[in-house]
């Protein structure tokens, strides 16, 4: 009677970029279900924006990152905890 719930890793992203491409990135992780816990101004002017993702989603973004960029980004990936996955679509 209970059932069961299918997990999915959740991952902690930490991405350190320049202020001129905050929205790129923003836009991206959205894209990928990610979910943005702060942004804020480090001391040298650059933006670091921290994220919880899914790990799905994020098994290319690192070259992905670095052609949104230019190789611009400093990216740190962390695991942290699992989450309920999203019911498979149904045709």
């Amino acid at each position: 009677e209970a059932g069961t719930i299918v997990l999915e890793p959740v991952s902690i992203v930490t991405i350190t970029v320049p202020p001129d491409l905050q929205g790129p990135v923003l836009t991206d992780l959205s894209s990928r279900r990610a979910r943005v816990n702060a942004t804020e101004s480090t001391e040298d002017g650059r933006t670091r924006i921290i994220a919880s993702a899914p790990e799905a989603e994020l098994a290319r973004y690192v070259l992905e990152l670095r052609s949104l960029t230019g190789g611009r980004a400093e990216l740190m990936i962390a695991s942290d905890r699992y989450e309920r996955a999203p019911e498979p679509h149904r045709v």
